[in-house]
């Protein structure tokens, strides 16, 4: 069964482009209170993953140890679309941390804002309008704190990244969401979730935690969860 249209975009009569999507409206103590289409369906995280792969560069004393400012915590937590504060927020945390660009492996494409692409030649772009060098400056933070290799920080097997993956059940994902199966969730990839799952994640995301609760939660392998001390 095809997902609702939510969106027609139209050019005078014409119509153009028609987008198809679920939503689920999710409290944060996992209670699902609306929804549109099968929210039961698989989908990737793509970017809204960022803030849980950023969760250990707050949670681990990472943050702490290279004084990022809230600037730079925003930029690794987030997309962003290649504007020069954007930019200058990321040259910043490699500077902090004593690396340069050429230790990112996000790739490079043209930046997203229409104004910062306009600036830019075909020439200079690199890897810093990459709306991903934020993330991946946080991860070279973080393995740079570890004492672990520096060339590999993006694969699966690396500890930067193994913790990431460890942290996924710690975030009550697959008991607070009622109105979603266990057994069925319980099968998936860790970067594939049902939208339901997804937008309990943003609600605990945007609910104020105390961090050092968070961090002594992890250090235990207690569970972390919105609302609870």
């Amino acid at each position: 069964m095809p997902a609702p249209i939510l969106v027609e975009s139209r050019r005078g009569p014409i119509v153009e482009a028609k987008h198809r999507g679920c939503i689920a409206v999710v409290k944060p103590s996992g209670d699902c209170v609306a929804q549109v289409g099968d929210i039961t369906l698989i989908t990737s995280m793509r970017s809204a993953a960022k803030p849980f792969q950023a969760l250990p560069v707050i949670t681990e004393g990472v943050k702490d140890h290279f004084q990022f400012n809230r600037a730079e915590i925003a930029v690794i937590v987030s997309s962003h679309s290649g504007e020069s504060v954007h930019v200058q927020h990321v040259k910043d945390i490699l500077h902090k941390i004593g690396l340069d660009e050429t230790y990112l492996h996000c790739g490079v494409h043209a930046a997203g804002d229409w104004g910062a692409e306009r600036n830019v030649d075909a020439e200079s772009f690199d890897v810093l309008t990459n709306c991903c060098s934020g993330k991946h400056a946080g991860m070279l933070a973080r393995s740079l704190f570890l004492g672990e290799d520096l060339e590999t920080y993006e694969g699966l097997a690396h500890p930067v990244q193994q913790r990431i993956r460890a942290l996924w059940p710690t975030l009550h994902v697959y008991r607070r969401t009622r109105c979603l199966q266990r057994s069925r969730v319980a099968r998936l990839r860790c970067s594939d979730f049902p939208s339901a799952i997804l937008r309990w994640l943003m609600v605990v995301w945007s609910t104020p935690v105390d961090y050092r609760q968070v961090d002594r939660r992890l250090q235990r392998g207690r569970p972390v969860h919105a609302g609870v001390p």
